[in-house]
């Protein structure tokens, strides 16, 4: 099953992530249920659907392209709330993102974009955080200047 991919990354702390789109598309609107009012959302998803099909229309805009100061750190309020009241109950996958994210957007404003499909097809069997270059850093809201790989070498 071929699944969509979004890079995010912070071009100011060099915090980076991959996820899945639906994943994306489920911790945005989460972050919605807890108080972030979207900046370039015309309306708001519905509250009353936690169906990722009903939701993704209104999420659309946040699949691509850069999410400013301001809006970021109004999300990063929603995922902090996220996490506060419904953190445990989350798959580890969602939970894994609100993370990711929370990491990202302390930095400030941020960028969004969907994987070449040719790259993403390489990649179907694999999980949603892998990287095809080996390299071992942190899948989720890594710094770059930490490397798991290293550390795994030097006997940590």
């Amino acid at each position: 099953m071929l699944c969509m991919i979004i890079q995010v990354v912070n071009p100011v702390s060099g915090r980076r992530a991959r996820i899945e789109r639906r994943i994306l598309g489920k911790v945005l609107h989460l972050a919605c249920f807890h108080g972030w009012c979207p900046e370039r959302l015309d309306s708001p998803p519905p509250s009353t659907s936690w169906d990722t099909e009903m939701v993704m229309p209104y999420l659309t805009p946040y699949l691509s392209g850069t999410v400013s100061d301001t809006d970021a750190a109004g999300l990063l309020v929603g995922l902090r709330r996220v996490l506060a009241s419904e953190g445990v109950g989350l798959p580890s996958e969602v939970y894994l993102a609100v993370l990711g994210l929370i990491a990202i957007a302390e930095g400030g404003g941020f960028a969004l974009k969907p994987e070449d499909a040719s790259l993403a097809e390489g990649e179907a069997e694999g999980p949603p955080f892998s990287r095809r270059d080996g390299d071992m850093t942190l899948p989720c809201a890594d710094r770059p200047e930490i490397g798991l790989g290293a550390r795994r070498n030097a006997g940590f």
